[in-house]
């Protein structure tokens, strides 16, 4: 068994909808609730002031109705703000969506697995992506989570979900395990900011999928190359949002950087000088409804402050085509950006009036260092 890295660098995203696309949609955010049952530090779940709630039945069957009649070829990512399985109608909703033939993503922290969803609903009703929100991958980092529930409880859970998808037949065709990777981010959280933690999760998970060891080598997957893998991960010239790591038949753990939210989410002591100029692809292909019907373009928008629609009063067609959308499609296409929300995930970071980069501060990288929109890295046999 051999392994070996591979970059996969996209455009960025848009000047690649810009050139190419005509506004359809690629992903849209579908968020069933708000509610959440945990309280992450390092998610904006805190900051949120807007209304808790679940978006009832018949606006969620609606909107998936909507996207089979517009031909819809992209991702339905039932997730924005809170935890999805708590939703009274989660499995109706999800049954729904893959009956009329739309591609369905599941970001879910599996704490209600699997009181309120059984893994086998989980693993064989057709899911195309199951993300499990893993992130913190032992009791001290755990404790980030804000949940009453202990590490080796809810590491139990993942341990069920892995074992199930390793003994059965599943239908989903990938299920990611993310792990937050916090080293060098803008954030107070530390997460994840240690390379051999990161080793010693891994084979951890690969101690599930091989418990015999049969088909499996330690070696395959020790210092060698997990670590000089993930310091590649982050000490190339563009720092890297996301790594991947296939542990098993598809079956991947995935690093992602920590973020701001938007430069909402900084540290203690910085402000944000805001920028109206900028360029972002969401604008052109993505979409998130809330829960109350209400749409944004942008699924870092916790709060919905970039309103655009309302799904309840507005076909979703309509939403994407309409004079609030479109006005802010051509202004973006210029480089103007007219949501205050915006200017703010735009604007510069400063401390003491200074710009203010961790990056620059750890010496990883040297001038011109810009993030790169969407870059893989994978690690694969």
């Amino acid at each position: 068994m051999s392994f070996r890295i591979r970059r996969e660098c996209c455009r960025d995203r848009a000047t690649e909808v810009i050139l190419g696309a005509k506004n359809m949609l690629s992903t849209v955010f579908l968020e069933l609730t708000n509610h959440c049952n945990m309280n992450c530090e390092f998610c904006a779940n805190h900051l949120m002031s807007r209304p808790r709630g679940y978006m009832p039945l018949d606006l969620a069957k609606s909107i998936i109705d909507q996207l089979r009649q517009m031909n819809f070829k992209g991702s339905l990512i039932k997730s924005l703000m809170g935890e999805p399985l708590l939703h009274p109608n989660f499995k109706e909703i999800l049954k729904y969506s893959i009956d009329k033939g739309i591609k369905s993503n599941v970001i879910t922290n599996f704490l209600a697995v699997p009181e309120r969803v059984s893994i086998e609903k989980l693993l064989t009703s057709g899911i195309d992506t199951l993300c499990l929100s893993y992130q913190t991958p032992n009791q001290h980092t755990f404790q980030t989570r804000r949940t009453k529930l202990k590490f080796d409880e809810y590491f139990k859970k993942l341990k069920m979900i892995i074992s199930y998808a390793r003994d059965n037949n599943i239908n989903t065709n990938r299920i990611e395990i993310h792990i937050l990777h916090s080293l060098y981010n803008y954030l107070n959280v530390e997460v994840v900011n240690d390379d051999r933690l990161i080793e010693s999760a891994i084979l951890k998970l690969c101690d599930i999928l091989y418990p015999d060891n049969s088909k499996f080598s330690k070696q395959k997957f020790d210092e060698k190359n997990i670590i000089k893998a993930v310091k590649k991960f982050r000490q190339g010239k563009q720092y890297l949002d996301t790594f991947e790591i296939k542990i098993g038949s598809r079956i991947y753990v995935v690093l992602k950087r920590a973020n701001t939210w938007a430069n909402r989410l900084i540290p203690e002591g910085c402000e944000v000088e805001p920028k109206n100029r900028g360029n972002c692809g969401f604008f052109h292909n993505s979409l998130g409804i809330l829960w109350d019907g209400n749409c944004t373009v942008c699924c870092q928008d916790f709060n919905g402050s970039i309103y655009v629609g309302d799904a309840k009063t507005t076909s979703i067609a309509d939403i994407n085509t309409g004079k609030r959308l479109t006005g802010m499609r051509e202004l973006e296409k210029k480089g103007q950006l007219e949501s205050d929300y915006c200017h703010l995930c735009k604007g510069t970071i400063k401390r003491n009036g200074r710009k203010f980069s961790i990056i620059k501060n750890h010496g990883l990288i040297n001038k011109g260092f810009k993030l790169a929109n969407q870059i893989k890295v994978k690690l694969i046999q």
